[in-house]
């Protein structure tokens, strides 16, 4: 269904990619040398990827009959509890500022697949919640992404992408620890 999952396409020799226009030939020029690095650049890869995966989500959600959802709407859903939390706490996982995380969520309530209340300690700040709508489209999603899990670990094999798993864990969960 997607190529980019293809044989051996996550975990590809990314030593081996040549970049378009560079001659494979004699010393690579300084403009070579930078393309050939942002190719196999760690960062770079998950950014890119992640696009990918959020693009391929968000289509097989809008197939699935919800058509009103967008790429951009993965990044508070994502980070917003199954018992809802704070529009700041999901700011500030989803790496974004709480304006751009207020606007997401008020799109997403006039969406019908949250609600926004006050917060029963700080009436200040907003708790974000999923209605029934949006609880139904966080199964639909689960069920999209499990989808393409196995269609990645049929095209690498199934231990390199768990070993692909474990090193995006330790990446992540260690991070977390150290903050």
């Amino acid at each position: 269904m997607l190529e980019a999952f293809g044989p051996g396409a996550l975990l590809a020799d990314t030593k081996s990619v040549h970049v378009p226009g560079e001659k494979r030939i004699g010393k690579a020029s300084p403009a070579a040398e930078f393309e050939a690095h942002r190719r196999r650049n760690l960062r770079i890869l998950l950014f890119r990827s992640t696009r990918i995966i959020n693009a391929r989500v968000t289509e097989e959600l809008q197939r699935r009959g919800y058509a009103d959802v967008r790429p951009g709407h993965g990044t508070l859903l994502a980070n917003l509890d199954f018992d809802g939390n704070s529009v700041t706490e999901i700011a500030d996982r989803a790496q974004i500022s709480t304006q751009a995380a207020g606007k997401l969520a008020l799109e997403l309530e006039r969406l019908g697949y949250i609600t926004r209340e006050a917060d029963r300690r700080d009436k200040r700040a907003l708790t974000l919640r999923f209605t029934a709508a949006g609880r139904r489209l966080v199964r639909a999603t689960v069920e999209v992404v499990d989808e393409i899990e196995a269609e990645v670990s049929r095209g690498v094999g199934g231990r390199r992408f768990e070993a692909a798993l474990a090193v995006l864990r330790g990446i992540v969960y260690g991070r977390e620890r150290e903050t």
